[in-house]
């Protein structure tokens, strides 16, 4: 079928269900240019806020906020057919302190990812059907009240810039009370491999209308990235000696990160999960081939750093702003 209009031209080359797609054809044919460029933001809001209720209810995450260009400024800045929708999820308390359960409620979002997608083009009116809409960043309360985040943007937690839309609020809000300049000096290299797991996850919630994914691993001759080689060796050289800091990334021996990973992976075999020993076989697997058959997946990748980000965590002590929160919540101010 030929057809003039851009928007139905993209959903008829991409589109793989016919019945999302007539709603979507029948809303934006005819439109005149100048009224697709308009957004409106209370729409685009209540979108994501729909979405987030269902997130809610599934146990995927708990509050779920929006922040960025979108809602900055009346959304002067944000572009309809550019911009991200900037959304930032944070996991259930009874999830954030566990690998397995933070890498399953990650994998439970990505298949929501499509439905938002499909509802975004909708309210934003946007052309290209193919290209993901959202930015979905998903880490624990306490990463963002300890101001890590994936860019290194330490202020940003600090700052009152979040709107809630689960549950739904009214006014912008800020994650973190205080900047802990304290434990970004005293954990620079546990911090570093917090900031490379906000952006895993970040790119494995990258997905467009039709769930196609847009994160692939490469590994090259080794058998997991060697950006995890190295932050596992840091985080083993702090365990040795928490007072040292870490050199250049670059200058770290990937060799003792590999070695590392695979006793972590021999202790976390004690669990009995099943998902953990299918990874430890694999690894095992691949360390001999080298350039294995089966290259890492990217939830293999997924649950290999979350399995890290637990271990990393265990020498982390209370720094003097942690001490004065407590004191704050004892005192219910």
């Amino acid at each position: 079928m030929m057809c003039s209009d851009p928007i139905s031209l993209t959903l008829h080359t991409h589109g793989t269900m016919p019945t999302e797609w007539y709603k979507v054809v029948v809303q934006v044919r005819g439109q005149k240019e100048h009224e697709r460029m308009k957004i409106d933001t209370k729409w685009i809001l209540e979108t994501v806020g729909q979405w987030a209720s269902g997130v809610g209810q599934s146990g995927a995450a708990g509050r779920v906020y929006v922040f960025g260009s979108l809602i900055n400024q009346d959304g002067d800045a944000f572009n309809a057919q550019e911009s991200d929708v900037d959304i930032l999820c944070l996991f259930r308390d009874e999830d954030a302190t566990a690998a397995k359960s933070r890498y399953e409620a990650c994998r439970l979002l990505r298949s929501m990812v499509p439905k938002l997608e499909l509802n975004l083009l909708l309210a934003i009116k946007r052309y290209d059907a193919k290209k993901p809409i959202s930015s979905i960043n998903l880490l624990s309360p306490w990463e963002a009240t300890k101001c890590v985040h994936k860019d290194g943007v330490r202020k940003l937690f600090y700052m009152k810039q979040f709107r809630s839309v689960h549950p739904v609020g009214d006014s912008m809000e800020q994650l973190a009370t205080f900047i802990d300049d304290e434990f970004h000096a005293s954990y620079e290299s546990i911090v570093m491999l917090f900031r490379y797991l906000q952006t895993l996850r970040n790119q494995f919630l990258k997905a467009n209308l039709h769930g196609e994914d847009f994160f692939s691993v490469s590994t090259g001759s080794d058998p997991v990235p060697k950006t995890v080689m190295r932050l596992a060796a840091a985080c083993a050289a702090f365990e040795r000696d928490p007072s040292g800091r870490p050199d250049d990334l670059e200058s770290i021996d990937p060799l003792e990160g590999i070695e590392w990973l695979t006793v972590l992976l021999n202790e976390c075999r004690r669990s009995g999960d099943e998902d953990i020993n299918k990874l430890r076989r694999w690894m095992a697997a691949a360390r001999r081939a080298r350039a294995s058959d089966a290259p890492m997946s990217r939830d293999q990748l997924l649950l290999l750093a979350e399995l890290l980000y637990d271990r990393a965590r265990i020498p982390v002590r209370w720094t003097a702003v942690d001490k004065m929160d407590a004191a704050i919540a004892r005192s219910g101010g």
